[in-house]
């Protein structure tokens, strides 16, 4: 049967040999800590980033309602992929003149801007396309008489 105090003795012996050269042990715990996020920054991953939408609506039209939140899926390194993160990509799309209040906009990785900076590839766009909704046109054929005479100066006819 062991002693009470051997249970003790042990748990001092354990955590002298853990306080023993904390110094270097703690630089050897943060240089492999370093080196596994540099490591980490240099492996090619995918990652999706959001996307600033701006639609231009035909002239004399609106677009009602909220347009979808758009992602794009990149692939690169994490170092490259930050780059991203403080200007995110845009796509922009101007809707021909159209009659109906509905129409449908496909979005392709061809449609991103803003990445020169990055060595990143675009591999898709979630939604790949979107319904936007414009105002309705309203028209109406109104007769036109005109209540005034004019006559031509001297000279033209």
């Amino acid at each position: 049967m062991a002693r009470p105090d051997s249970h003790i003795e042990i748990l001092l012996k354990s955590g002298r040999l853990v306080l023993a050269n904390w110094p270097i042990k703690l630089t050897a715990l943060v240089l492999a800590v370093v080196l596994w996020a540099v490591v980490t920054a240099e492996e090619t991953t995918t990652q999706l980033v959001d996307v600033t939408l701006v639609v231009q609506p035909p002239e004399g039209r609106a677009v009602i309602g909220e347009l979808p939140a758009v992602q794009a899926r990149y692939r690169g390194t994490q170092r490259e992929l930050l780059k991203l993160l403080p200007s995110p990509p845009v796509i922009r799309k101007d809707i021909p003149a159209t009659t109906g209040s509905t129409l449908e906009l496909r979005l392709s990785p061809e449609d991103l801007e803003g990445v020169e900076d990055a060595d990143v590839a675009a591999l898709e766009i979630l939604p790949e396309s979107i319904m936007v909704v414009l105002d309705d046109i309203h028209r109406k054929t109104v007769p036109v008489r005109s209540r005034g005479s004019f006559r031509p100066d001297s000279g033209h006819q």
